[in-house]
């Protein structure tokens, strides 16, 4: 059932894209940039002090619901108060009323995230992603309707402020037993500087991952922004859709056995080769088909999304390995190595950015290929210092996977060369994906047989 509804949710984002216009998403960029980087910082980190303690009292819960209502009222209100002034930076009124209507998300972000930490720190996945999977159907339904309805980017703020007020209502739902917020935050003051660097962290990731946008929104029309925007979101549906599947459970799991690193060696490299099976066969499967997905999918008005698509397809899956390290050392009680790394990731993607958007679209997608090269290699030396593993066997957890994606690329570029001028745009998508999947299982299957196994069993089991 989950899988159908992230279909589901896909046809529905690729039938929005086709009924709005570049424009309409470069508007909606630079808003989601300033209420993103809010909502980062909104719960202080104290979700994941509720998930990573073993031993947590009521009257601490209490008390952290408290204080995240408390910061919340108060971002919500500076975020209306700010609407204007974040217009201006933009030039552009028309980020008024959009923003003033986003501030209400944080009226609701307090009423679930206590109950979706409370989930996920009893690993009850299942009725998490029951939450989420139907507030994010009926968000998209919301969001498709107002689209045909021709409210252009309306339909995309009204959809975003409707996903959290379902998730308002669904976690308190499925998490029965409604906590009382009590405003007495000393029982939750030993919980602040844990907390602290978590959020520190999760800011700073959002400013260097969203200063792509800030950026660009500063320097580019609205329609350039929309054309890169839509190609960023399209390239990050995998990560969004398939990372929960394994790093859902990383933080929880880590908690439990952050006294012993042998296993948390064992668990990390496990991560690692399961992201990697996934994610280079298939982003570099997106690079061959991109023109026709394009074409086929979003129309002729889009075409332009296609470069910087297939730019970015280069970059996508080290970014996803990179995620794994966030949860691992928050889990083990390290939020502080985390910090260090967003840290640098913050200091180094905005500069390269900035060099980049003076050659537009593409300089930005190259500024995220070399950037980011430099980011996860220096993330990886961090945090692999901190569990004692070695560069070796860390790189054969994901060479493994890349040696065949890239066999797979060669070998389905080959067959492109003689057979594209003799199929149909949408015959080519089939032809070259069922290519990719046979070239890529059949190296894997001769080099390292027991990935395929490893990786289904976990499907099987969160399916």
């Amino acid at each position: 059932m989950t899988y159908i509804g992230q279909v589901i949710r896909w046809a529905v984002t690729i039938v929005v894209i086709r009924l709005l216009s570049p424009s309409d998403y470069g508007l909606m960029a630079k808003a989601a940039v300033f209420i993103g980087l809010l909502m980062m910082i909104s719960e202080l980190g104290l979700e994941s002090v509720i998930i990573q303690r073993k031993n947590i009292s009521e009257y601490q819960l209490t008390c952290v619901f408290g204080l995240i209502i408390c910061s919340n009222l108060l971002l919500g209100g500076f975020f209306f108060l700010m609407a204007r002034p974040f217009a201006l930076f933009y030039s552009d009124e028309r980020l008024i009323p959009i923003l003033r209507v986003l501030s209400v998300i944080f009226l609701l972000l307090p009423l679930y995230i206590l109950p979706r930490g409370l989930l996920i720190r009893d690993m009850n996945f299942k009725l998490k992603s029951g939450a989420d999977l139907f507030g994010a159907l009926l968000a998209a339904g919301l969001t498709l309707l107002l689209a045909l309805r021709g409210l252009g980017v309306w339909a995309l703020v009204l959809g975003n402020v409707a996903t959290h007020a379902v998730w308002a209502v669904m976690y308190n739902v499925v998490k029965k037993g409604f906590i009382v917020p009590r405003f007495s935050f000393r029982g939750c003051t030993q919980f602040l500087s844990f907390g602290g660097f978590v959020t520190g962290s999760r800011a700073l990731w959002y400013f260097y991952s969203q200063s792509d946008i800030f950026i660009g929104g500063k320097y580019l029309t609205n329609t350039l922004l929309g054309i890169y925007s839509v190609a960023m979101q399209l390239v990050t549906i995998p990560i969004e859709k398939i990372m929960p599947i394994i790093s859902q459970v990383a933080l929880p799991a880590y908690s439990i056995i952050q006294g012993d690193l042998s296993q948390v060696r064992s668990h990390f490299q496990k991560s690692v080769r399961m992201m990697s099976f996934v994610m280079f066969p298939l982003f570099g499967g997106l690079l061959i088909v991109a023109p026709n997905l394009v074409n086929v999918f979003l129309g002729s008005k889009w075409e332009e999304t296609i470069l910087p698509f297939t730019l970015l397809c280069l970059i996508m899956p080290f970014r996803a390995l990179s995620a794994l390290f966030g949860p691992m050392l928050i889990g083990l009680g390290r939020p502080d190595v985390n910090f260090f790394n967003v840290t640098i990731a913050s200091l180094i993607m905005p500069a390269c950015f900035l060099i980049g958007v003076r050659w537009e679209i593409v300089g930005i997608c190259i500024a995220w290929i070399i950037g980011y090269s430099i980011v996860f290699t220096i993330m990886s030396r961090n945090t692999l210092a901190i569990i004692g593993l070695p560069f070796k066997p860390y790189f054969s957890s994901f060479g493994v996977p890349l040696a065949c994606s890239l066999l797979m690329f060669a070998g389905v570029a080959i067959c492109k060369h003689y057979l594209d001028e003799h199929l149909a745009p949408v015959l080519r998508i089939l032809t070259y994906s069922l290519l990719g999947l046979a070239f890529y299982s059949f190296s894997i299957l001769i080099v390292k047989r027991d990935l395929i196994t490893e990786t289904m069993r976990l499907f099987r089991k969160r399916a």
